[in-house]
């Protein structure tokens, strides 16, 4: 044998070991969602972070594409090899999707101007109202269905925030914490708003993957395996107070 090819058959060798060292890649799919999708290196996000370390416990490599939500929710319903790394769970999704186990709880808001309040307790408060949603989110089924109000649908959660600042709509519903991340992010003052109590749900985040992509119970049961992994080895509290920006993160719900 020459020199030449036994280079050759080396270097062969080297690249399917290298190969079959690898980590095998798992894709999400997923929208710009602070601070659990944040898309920098420094500060990626509480969900990414969490699915990170979880799937990296198990033997797995998550690479994340950031995409517009409707186009996200878009590519996992048509069974793309992806996953969406946080979701909320809605009976409509059901018979094209699977869950996860939860991994954290966000308090679902109404939010108004601080200088237009609106009292509220019950849905009825809210007649002749206009609230601000953002098309496919997994809002709570009571919410939806009311016929108090009108329901505004927008592309991103900014839009929606502006519109209550100029008075298109009277409020826009969202997760507290990711309100006031985006609006600081885009030079907007949390003060000028007013964040309505009780909230309108408490709802969980899972990891959501489409019902007919072969690979859906590997990649929940490797999720749900390594969550309970990060959790007793206390990176997942390490995560969740990386983030803390004095709103407390909801790991359970009070019963």
């Amino acid at each position: 044998m020459s020199l030449f090819t036994r280079f050759l058959f080396s270097g062969v060798w080297i690249f399917a070991t290298c190969n079959a060292l690898a980590s095998p890649v798992i894709h999400a799919v997923q929208d710009v969602w602070p601070p659990y999708i944040i898309d920098t290196s420094d500060y990626p996000g509480i969900s990414v972070e969490i699915a990170q370390r979880a799937y990296a416990s198990q033997g797995y490599q998550l690479e994340i594409d950031i995409r517009p939500w409707s186009r996200a929710f878009k590519e996992i319903q048509h069974g793309r090899d992806q996953i969406v790394i946080a979701a909320w769970y809605s009976a409509s999704r059901e018979p094209q999707l699977r869950f996860s186990n939860p991994y954290l709880y966000t308090e679902i808001s109404l939010i108004s101007r601080k200088d237009h309040p609106v009292p509220f307790g019950n849905f009825e408060d809210l007649k002749g109202k206009t609230v601000g949603i953002v098309e496919h989110y997994a809002y709570d089924d009571d919410f939806m269905t009311s016929k108090w109000f009108q329901r505004v649908p927008a592309s991103d959660l900014i839009t929606n925030i502006r519109k209550v600042l100029v008075g298109r709509v009277d409020l826009f519903i969202e997760d507290a914490r990711v309100a006031r991340w985006t609006m600081v992010e885009n030079s907007i003052s949390p003060e000028e708003f007013t964040y309505i109590h009780p909230p309108v749900s408490i709802s969980p985040l899972y990891v959501m993957v489409a019902r007919d992509n072969p690979n859906a119970q590997v990649y929940l049961e490797a999720f749900n395996r390594g969550l309970e992994a990060i959790k007793a080895n206390g990176e997942y509290d390490a995560i969740l107070h990386k983030y803390d920006s004095g709103l407390p993160l909801v790991k359970k719900p009070a019963q």
